[in-house]
């Protein structure tokens, strides 16, 4: 019987795709697993327990539907035109009369009956004073508390969330972009979302707007609209992504339905409005630099969401770009006629349902009762024509489908035709409980005029570097990209006497059809498209001089899904189209390396080890490392709620990608913040809830608590109905059964720590080592083996079963987890009991071995798995096969 002895003391390539297992002559083949669930791989050698997922609490927004506000439910006692507020256009201001009180009552409105509202607008809010220097605005006051939005309880009035406190000065100084100080007037109107945290809204019938402070230096108070808005209980697609204006200021932004909800530290601070629906959340594109974070869509009016003074004031505004040139056909430019198409697809509504419209930001200022499909597709033209810059006479809507599940298909025509329009949007009010989709058929081209424009269309994707704002993917211009004058990012200006600082438009010179979905600065500006990778030859952008856009590849990126820069080479998934024209499944992640020798990008699969477990990828992100031991995290959340976790040091030729999964729930979007906080948004029991990667954490969703001892652990909402494991004093217990948001344990405890259990599972590769013997010295086939023995270097591990030669599983052999005393280094007594010991306090760190293992196999395989969400760190592992 011939005996040899195998060493397998790191893993560096992570989990192997099964069609690579034959490839016995590649060297990665000896150095991977064939299953490698939930642990990643360590610089160091071996394998340990991925990251837990550490819950804020924080459920995220669902989605929204308005509050629709008439003129007869407003009073304004102080002056002031009521039909202003609600009449969708920014031309015209409800203005009171001169503040000679405080508080004043700006308006009150009354909603006819108590409604749950979770968020009141107000838009282009300011003083009619005007203080002009710095000391003037001293000597009169800088209005900390001037404006409110209150609502009565019944007894008195409260103050609803955001409220005064993240309101400094409606008149006074503004921060602008990049936290410039752009104005000490009161020229700069503002807009605010007052409310309070996902989850927590007010039910009342009267609220008012009220100023504080302001009486004979504030003028009179001008508004432009104010709008309410309810949530529902439907869940809202979500993209996260980061904001930062010092080290200790990171903000977690989180994109929902008409909504974006800031977070510091995973803490609801403030919530901007936004339009942007459900079927672009996903899609739209975010960049910015410090305290402003621009947000890009083709079918929206672009965004920027400014950090305006303390944490909690904020404020987005839809920004126009100025200076414009006309556009070109020679810029390759669409200079073609079209009409925008639109169909509003409902599901589950009923005759008598109340249903509201809206085309972008405004809100039609009447109603729906549903009856029919054809008295909808009617009744919704005659609403669409009453909202601004729309014709009275060229709407047409055509109905069809069943009563419960109508498509009302609506063209742009005639003299609302040849121009790009917001998306339509439908909320059914009910009582039943319907919703309803927008899908563009045909996007309106408007034959001249400048390039971005409301006519136009938007840029659908940008970046900020070297002090301007790089545009593109315009809806005339796919191919086309454009950069902002120096130091202003909204200024497209070209002088008639060219200076290097001046705004400059491009396009990509190519035989195919380009359409820029992602520009993202790493080594040198990189212009992704749907079917390329280009990047430009200078590394100064100088609008006196050409611009060299150089073709490295054709894979095509991904939409949406930004790239990244990880060690020195931009990464970004590739997605593009199949042979049927469809669009791909983003199922590749790549590397652009850039090589001397070559003088272009080398572009190279960095999934191809693991190409099994990269399925449908949509969303990722890069946490860079923190230490010398540390290696670079990518992690990719799949379209099924799985993922994959790429541990990368390339220096130490380290490139290993393990799957994820959740005991329970899925991983829909990824960030990382300026702090190198990996940030998930986790779909858990219908709603979306915010949680963040830990490497000290042992659960999912997990939560600690420490005080006075307790049995009763509350707060657990985002686990309801779900089987959790807890820590208490160190001790694992469990499992338990989430009711009501709670768990009772059996024993008090004052540490304790509650989650999902997520568990390790490993598995080596079939034995494919050449067996002497045979033609030329190497058998054909192998004969039957044996693991007769296994040796584990275990560093602070807790229990955990392994099998081999197809036998049953058996736990490992560890100390600490039998009978015998624990030792004195460990305990601190000369024989304390282990079974009195919590778990926690008696880690395993050293050999153990498992011997005389009996059976037969073909290839040899070992199993290892973890019954228990407990530590795991594996650094080496040793077999002898006999054959």
């Amino acid at each position: 019987m011939g005996r040899r002895a195998t060493l397998k003391n790191a893993f560096p390539r992570g989990e192997l795709d099964p069609d690579l297992w034959q490839r016995t002559d590649l060297e990665h083949y000896y150095l991977a697993l064939a299953k490698a669930k939930n642990c990643i791989v360590t610089p160091q050698g071996g394998v340990r327990r991925r990251p837990g997922l550490v819950s804020t609490g924080q459920r995220l927004r669902r989605q929204l539907e308005p509050i629709v506000i008439t003129e007869s439910m407003i009073t304004a006692a102080n002056g002031g035109t009521k039909a202003y507020l609600v009449d969708n256009l920014t031309t015209t201001s409800f203005v009171t009369a001169t503040v000679t009180t405080s508080p004043f009552t700006v308006f009150e409105v009354d909603l006819g009956q108590a409604r749950q509202v979770c968020f009141v607008d107000l838009e282009g809010f300011m003083a009619t004073a005007t203080l002009t220097t710095l000391d003037e605005i001293k000597t009169k006051g800088v209005f900390d508390d001037c404006i409110a939005v209150e609502y009565f309880d019944g007894a008195v009035w409260q103050l609803l969330g955001g409220s005064r406190r993240n309101l400094r000065n409606s008149i006074g100084s503004r921060s602008g972009f990049y936290g410039v100080l752009v104005t000490l007037t009161s020229s700069g109107s503002r807009s605010r979302r007052f409310g309070a945290a996902p989850g927590k809204t007010v039910t009342a019938r009267y609220f008012r707007v009220t100023t504080v402070g302001g009486a004979n230096v504030m003028g009179s108070v001008s508004v432009q609209q104010v709008r309410f808005w309810a949530e529902t209980a439907a869940i809202s697609p979500c993209r996260i992504f980061p904001a930062g204006k010092e080290v200790d200021a990171p903000y977690q932004i989180a994109l929902t339905d008409s909504n974006i909800d800031i977070f510091r530290g995973g803490v609801f601070v403030a919530a901007a409005a936004i339009a942007a629906p459900p079927e672009i959340v996903s899609q739209v594109v975010p960049d910015g630099a410090r305290d402003t974070v621009f947000l890009f869509h083709p079918d929206m009016q672009t965004v920027a969401l400014v950090r305006q003074g303390d944490h909690d004031e904020w404020d987005s505004t839809p920004v126009d770009f100025t200076d414009q040139p006309a556009t070109m056909a020679a810029a390759n430019i669409s200079v073609g006629y079209d009409n925008e198409v639109q169909r509003l697809d409902f599901t589950g509504i009923a005759a008598g349902d109340i249903i509201a419209v809206g085309l972008g930001s405004a809100l039609a200022r009447s109603t729906i009762t549903y009856s029919t499909p054809a008295a909808l597709a009617t009744s919704l033209a005659a609403l669409i024509k009453t909202l601004p810059e729309v014709d009275g006479d060229d709407i047409v809507a055509v109905a069809s489908g069943p009563v419960a599940a109508p498509q009302i298909t609506v063209t742009f025509a005639r003299n609302n035709g040849a121009r790009a329009w917001p998306r339509l949007k439908a909320w059914p009010l009910g009582p039943s409980t319907g919703s309803s989709e927008t899908v563009i058929l045909s996007p309106g081209s408007l034959p001249s005029g400048q390039i971005c424009t409301a006519k136009n269309g938007w840029p659908g994707t940008g970046c900020l570097s070297q002090g301007r704002l790089i545009t593109g993917n315009f809806r005339k211009g796919p191919a086309t990209f454009a950069f902002s004058l120096v130091g202003s990012p909204l200024s497209f200006k070209i002088n008639s006497t060219a200076t290097a600082d001046m705004a400059a438009f491009f396009s990509l010179d190519s035989r195919e059809a380009e359409q820029i979905h992602s520009i993202f600065v790493g080594q040198h500006l990189h212009i992704f498209t749907e079917s390329g990778e280009w990047w430009a030859e200078t590394r100064t952008f100088d609008a006196t001089q050409a611009l060299n856009m150089v073709l490295a590849s054709r894979y095509g990126i991904a939409p949406n899904i930004r790239p990244m820069l990880v060690q020195g080479q931009t990464m970004f998934m590739q997605g593009g189209r199949d042979q049927d024209g469809n669009l791909a499944l983003a199922g590749v992640l790549r590397d652009m390396t850039y090589s001397r020798d070559g003088q272009n990008y080398e572009v190279t699969a960095a999934s191809i080890l693991a190409g099994h477990l990269v399925k449908d990828v949509v969303d990722m992100a890069h946490r860079p490392g923190v230490s010398t031991k540390d290696a670079s995290l990518v992690v990719l959340a799949n379209r099924d709620g799985t993922f994959e976790m790429l541990t990368l040091l390339r220096a130490q030729e380290i490139s290993a990608m393990t799957p994820g999964a959740m005991a329970s729930g899925a991983l829909r979007f990824l960030m990382t913040d300026i702090n190198r906080r990996l940030w998930a948004v986790v779909e858990r029991g219908g709603d979306g809830w915010l949680e963040y990667f830990d490497d000290d954490a042992l659960l999912d969703g997990q939560i600690s608590l420490s005080g006075d001892p307790r049995v009763t652990v509350t707060g657990l909402a985002h686990l309801e109905g779900e089987a959790v494991y807890a820590y208490a004093d160190r001790a694992l217990v469990g499992p338990f059964t989430v009711a009501g948001g709670q768990i009772t344990l059996e024993t008090p405890a004052s540490e304790i720590v509650v989650g999902l259990p997520f568990l390790v599972e490993i598995e080596t590769l079939p034995l494919r080592e050449k067996v002497p013997g045979g033609r030329d010295g190497v058998q054909e086939f192998r004969p039957p083996c044996r693991v007769f023995e296994v040796e584990f270097y275990c560093n602070k591990c807790g229990p955990f079963q392994m099998a081999a030669n197809e036998g049953d599983w058996s736990d490992v052999p560890l100390e600490h987890f039998d009978t015998l005393p624990l030792p004195v280094e460990l305990s601190g007594q000369e024989t304390p009991l282990v079974l009195d010991t919590p778990l926690l306090d008696r880690l395993f760190t050293g050999y153990a071995r498992v011997e005389n293992l009996v059976g037969w196999t073909r290839h040899g395989p070992i199993k290892i798995r973890q019954t228990l969400p407990v530590p795991f760190y594996l650094q080496s592992l040793r077999y002898e096969v006999s054959f």
